[in-house]
């Protein structure tokens, strides 16, 4: 026996093939998502000058690691290396005064010249920051 016109079989929470289409539609969702952030995020880098990101001027990039202030990186080019500084040492001080964050530590490192004091192993080691060199005229 036919079922009587109009026959309509309603989707429940229960109906498995609606659940596998819900969840593959979420999936789908998620990556497109997630491909645009991090499509936006490699703009950023790409389109952020140097001269504005934190540390810029001292050439050294900064991490926060639970209170203390850790070097994350450094410009090849740059001053810290150059001075001696290295991936991995923990900032103590700068110019004598002991670092509260990385925006601080980043303002202090903006100085023409200045003086940090950090902990490499189990010794701490003093750096001395000199002025940037200038671009040659011509």
């Amino acid at each position: 026996m036919t079922p009587s016109f109009p026959y309509h079989r309603r989707a429940s929470g229960d109906d498995p093939t609606l659940r596998r289409v819900a969840m593959v539609a979420t999936a789908i969702a998620a990556a497109a998502l997630a491909a645009l952030a991090g499509a936006l995020l490699s703009w950023h880098a790409l389109t952020t000058p140097a001269a504005a990101r934190p540390g810029a001027a001292a050439g050294v990039v900064l991490a926060a690691a639970g209170p203390a202030l850790v070097v994350d990186g450094l410009d090849r080019d740059g001053r810290a290396i150059r001075a001696g500084l290295r991936v991995g040492d923990v900032v103590e001080a700068v110019d004598g005064t002991a670092v509260t964050g990385i925006a601080a530590a980043d303002r202090a490192l903006a100085a023409p010249t200045v003086d940090i004091r950090v902990r490499r192993g189990d010794k701490a080691v003093l750096i001395h920051l000199p002025a940037a060199r200038s671009a040659p005229l011509g």
